[in-house]
């Protein structure tokens, strides 16, 4: 289906409310483009972020504003899945927000479909200043690609175009490193809760962690007694555990190993 849009500035609509609507809202608020509504069946919510963009707000998407060039679908992965067909946005271009998602499962949704994905742990209440939080971007086909990369540059200088592939390999791995080792932490809190030492007795060595991969990779980096082959300390240590725990620190260190080998 053939686009109409001749311009370079564009009148876009937010579907959804929550962070990343907050975020990527936010961050057109002062670019070129208009935001001109904002949809969420979530009312209040949509009012709330209406407020601050400044346009107007609905509840439902067959109420769309006929100015409306590009709809973004901020909206979480089970509710794009099942994100029913409408026909007004038919003629649109939908950029949707998740890693998770490929352009193969909202193709149903219009013909000129895309992602911006923020590679970010967003949260709406705390929303990052930087105007270099990673944006993995890829596109249907390319008659829409100066369009997404010009609303893409206006939300981040730091752009990735990724295939949907690689955006999977991406999505996963930020699940390694940003939601695995959260837990690690949370593991980490409460066996020193249980001996009354607080958690900002790690937190130089976790910063120290963090900055080192400045400059060098994380296998680089890799210290501990897993790599050292220690296995005293490695028995000592998973004496102290209980059962859950002993598990992921058992697979862990056996990771590491094998990885060390066999690079």
């Amino acid at each position: 289906m053939s686009l109409n849009i001749q311009h370079s500035s564009f009148n876009i609509c937010i579907i959804g409310s929550g962070n990343v609507a907050h975020f990527i809202g936010k961050k057109l608020l002062h670019s070129k483009h208009s935001i001109v509504q904002v949809i969420s069946t979530h009312i209040e919510h949509a009012k709330a972020l209406a407020n601050v963009l400044d346009c107007d707000f609905h509840d439902r998407v067959s109420a769309m504003n006929e100015t409306v060039d590009v709809v973004i679908l901020a909206i979480n992965d089970d509710a794009l899945k099942n994100f029913q067909t409408n026909e007004v946005l038919k003629n649109k271009i939908v950029i949707h927000t998740a890693g998770a998602v490929s352009l193969a499962e909202v193709r149903h949704i219009s013909a000129n479909t895309a992602c911006i994905w923020p590679v970010y742990s967003i949260s709406k209440n705390n929303l990052p200043n930087s105007n270099k939080i990673p944006l993995a971007v890829n596109f249907s086909s390319n008659d829409i690609k100066d369009t997404i990369m010009d609303i893409a540059l206006a939300v981040s200088s730091n752009v990735f175009l990724l295939t949907d592939e690689q955006k999977t390999v991406a999505h996963v791995s930020a699940v390694f490193a940003n939601n695995f080792s959260n837990h690690l932490f949370a593991i980490a809190e409460k066996l020193l809760d249980k001996q009354q030492i607080p958690f900002e007795i790690l937190m130089p060595l976790i910063k120290n962690t963090v900055e080192k991969l400045n400059n060098h990779s994380p296998f680089e980096n890799q210290t501990g007694p897993a790599i050292r082959n220690d296995e005293k300390t490695i028995q000592k240590q998973l004496n102290l555990l209980p059962n859950d725990d002993k598990i992921i620190y058992e697979t862990i260190t056996k990771s590491i190993q094998q990885l060390h080998l066999t690079r």
